[in-house]
Formats: structure tokens, C-alpha cells, sequence
């Protein structure tokens, strides 16, 4: 295949992967959680895997000298385990290098290394390769040879144009992240050495300063940023971790707010609807009494 259909490839899967995080946290947490590193409806990750699957498909039969479907499974599952597990540790050590977070956790699982990976989920991935391998790959093989080249390098100019912006937007948002979490941060040491200084000399302490100065930056953040203070699992420091949490308890108490806000207008809204309506109705039935009082008036003076 060409470098085109790689890249278009990478595109789906990595789409692909992105509807499956979302589907399973979804189910794991009974509420709706936009995975992924990248604010697009894709996971890059998948998309690296799926293309491996699918050079593993032309590589591996070349190196073992046999057919693409006599490769025996349990070689293409050993094959998909480690290399799952293997991309899955790079690429959570290279988002924490650059961005000092992780996305994911594996701390908490049995037979983890470091947290960035572990045995389960490497054997899940190995599964899920090896069925990609047979009844994903092959086809992909067989079809993609009859795509007209100019048609993958159009969808490929797409996917990279795309991707490309996204991961600018996504770089710039977690930059500027960063540093509104250091802001909150130092507020909270300001307030804290404040704190200390007027329980040193006997005055009550101004509580209400450390929400008030976290509630002001969690309402500048951008609506970027805030979702990638969401995905983000933890950062490396344990301060920036303590200032993400108080950011986000600020966020969820905004929209908290926002939304009893909205429920307190829909109610006045319908409230004034059901006034103005008993208005017209009362409007109506004074209308017709009159007209009937008239009606009754002019029948009276008939009869005279």
C-alpha cells in the first residue's frame, strides 16, 4: 500500500479508537466522557496501532516466509501484545515528558509497570490485534488496492490538515493550562501565608479568599482548556495535581450554578407563559360575558 493509504488508515482507526474509549468509559462511569489526548474525535494511539497491524500484515510473512493468512495466531497475538505494550509506554512517557500529565493510570491494576501499562490490558490489546489481524487487515489489503492512488492522497491531505490543526490547538490549550494551574497555585500559597500570618497575630483567617481566587481563574479558562483539565488523569506534581483538583471542584460548582440558574429562568419562563395564558382566558371569558350582557340588552329592548 501506499504511504497515502497508510495515513488515510490512520485516520479511521485512530477515529475508531476514539468511539470505543468513549463508549467504554461511558458504560464504566454511567456518564458521558470525551476521551483522547487531541480535542477531535480521534485517538492517535489507535491509529499507530492499526497501521502496525496493518505492516505487520506485509512484514511479518516476509520475515517467517509463509502466507499472510497461514500466520499461525498465536505468533500475530504475541506480536500485538508486546508491540501494544510497548507504544502504549512511549507514548504515555512522552506526553508526561512534554506536558508533565497522564492521560491514564494503570497504578491501581495488578501486574502494572510504572503505571503506564499493564498485563490485562496488554492481553486485551494483543486479542483485539490478532482479530484485527484476520478479519480487519486482510480486507483492508484486498480493497485498498482497488482505490484510485489521487483518491487516498486527497483523504490523506484531509486527515494531516486536520490532525495537524487539532494537535496545534491541543499544544497551545495545555501551554496555556499549565500556566493558569501554576496561578492557582500561587494564589492558594498567597492566601495560606496570609492565613498564617492572622492566625499568628490572633485575627480570624479570610477562608473565603482561596475559593474566591480559584472560582476567578476557572472562569477564564477557554472551553479547550477545561476539557483538558477533565481528561487529564494526574500531573507529576503534587502541587499542580492539588491546584488541578481545586480548579476542577470550582468548574463543577460553576456549572452547578449555571445550571440551577437555567432550570430557575425555564421555570420563571413557563411560569409567565401559564400567567400570560390565564390572562388571555380570563381576557376571553370577560370578552364573551360582555358580549353576551349586550346580546341580552339589545333582545330585551326587541321585546319592548
Amino acid at each position: 500500500m501506499d504511504i497515502c493509504c497508510y495515513v488515510t488508515w490512520f485516520g479511521v482507526f485512530s477515529l475508531g479508537g476514539w468511539v470505543y474509549e468513549c463508549t467504554f468509559c461511558a458504560i464504566k462511569n454511567r456518564r458521558w466522557d470525551n476521551r483522547g489526548f487531541l480535542f477531535g474525535p480521534v485517538c492517535p494511539i489507535y491509529g499507530f496501532a492499526g497501521v502496525a497491524v496493518l505492516l505487520l500484515l506485509t512484514w511479518l510473512p516476509r520475515v517467517l516466509s509463509v502466507a499472510s493468512t497461514s500466520m499461525p495466531w498465536w505468533e500475530v497475538f504475541v506480536f500485538c501484545s508486546v508491540g501494544s505494550a510497548v507504544l502504549e509506554y512511549l507514548t504515555s512517557y512522552l506526553l508526561e515528558r512534554f506536558f508533565h500529565a497522564r492521560w491514564w493510570d494503570y497504578s491501581k491494576i495488578p501486574l502494572n509497570l510504572n503505571g503506564r501499562i499493564c498485563l490485562p490490558f496488554a492481553l486485551c490489546f494483543g486479542l483485539a490485534g490478532t482479530l484485527g489481524y484476520y478479519y480487519l487487515a486482510i480486507p483492508i489489503a484486498s480493497v485498498s488496492s482497488g482505490v484510485p492512488l489521487v483518491t487516498w492522497e486527497v483523504l490523506a491531505l484531509v486527515i494531516v490538515g486536520l490532525m495537524c490543526a487539532d494537535l496545534g490547538l491541543t499544544v497551545s490549550a495545555l501551554t496555556d493550562l499549565g500556566k493558569r494551574i501554576e496561578s492557582a497555585q500561587s494564589a492558594f500559597d498567597a492566601v495560606m501565608n496570609v492565613a498564617v500570618t492572622d492566625i499568628a497575630s490572633g485575627r480570624p483567617p479570610l477562608g473565603e479568599d482561596v475559593s474566591q481566587s480559584t472560582k476567578r481563574i476557572a472562569a477564564g479558562m477557554s472551553g479547550l482548556q477545561r476539557r483538558a483539565l477533565r481528561t487529564v488523569t494526574n500531573f507529576t506534581s503534587e502541587r499542580r495535581n492539588a491546584a488541578a483538583q481545586r480548579l476542577r471542584r470550582a468548574l463543577g460548582m460553576a456549572e452547578r450554578e449555571a445550571h440551577k440558574a437555567g432550570e430557575r429562568l425555564e421555570r420563571d419562563a413557563q411560569e409567565a407563559g401559564e400567567r400570560v395564558e390565564h390572562g388571555l382566558h380570563e381576557a376571553e371569558g370577560r370578552i364573551e360575558r360582555e358580549a353576551g350582557e349586550r346580546d341580552d340588552r339589545s333582545d330585551r329592548r326587541e321585546h319592548r
